[in-house]
């Protein structure tokens, strides 16, 4: 019998083993590449994300500022619109003030009746509040507007002081 020698079965054992590693050595390095990169990809995946989310709360920001100035500026046209209407409103009412102004003159002239304006109010219902001595004096100026093109009745007429107070209104009929 041949003696068996051990020591070189153990160095091919040994050597196949060693092949064998290597092998997968060589088999797991692309694999263990492939998840490195998988894995950086996903790092700067994360940090785009995380960009791309700040941006969005950013243009959502601004968003939401263009969208609290433009309802300031609506709110700043409307209020200018209704200035336009109060001034035009104001310019109508003055208008026609000069107009009962003339009006008076031409009344007083005619039939000295003594009204006179102590107050004016240019709102949205013409106003005027007089004097008069007499309240026939009063419905003869009434009259006298009312021919010349007004639409005007007393709202009120009260008699204090010797006077007749009244408050003239535009539109609608004369009150008894």
């Amino acid at each position: 019998m041949k003696p068996v020698n051990f020591i070189k079965n153990d160095e091919k054992e040994n050597f196949r083993k060693k092949s064998n590693i290597n092998k997968s050595i060589l088999f797991l390095l692309p694999v263990l590449l492939i998840l490195g990169l998988i894995a950086i990809d996903y790092l700067n995946l994360k940090k785009e994300i995380s960009h791309v989310s700040d941006e969005i709360f950013v243009r959502e920001e601004e968003v939401m500022s263009l969208k609290m100035e433009t309802e300031i500026l609506e709110k700043m046209v409307l209020d200018l619109k209704n200035s336009q209407r109060f001034f035009t409103n104001l310019d109508k009412n003055a208008q026609k003030f000069d107009k009962i102004i003339s009006l008076l003159d031409i009344s007083s002239k005619l039939e000295s009746n003594n009204i006179f304006l102590t107050s004016v109010s240019l709102e949205v219902t013409f106003t005027l509040i007089g004097n008069s001595l007499e309240k026939e004096s009063v419905d003869n100026w009434i009259e006298i507007l009312n021919e010349n093109g007004g639409n005007f009745y007393i709202g009120e007429l009260n008699f204090s002081n010797g006077f007749y107070t009244f408050i003239l209104n535009e539109g609608g009929e004369v009150n008894d």
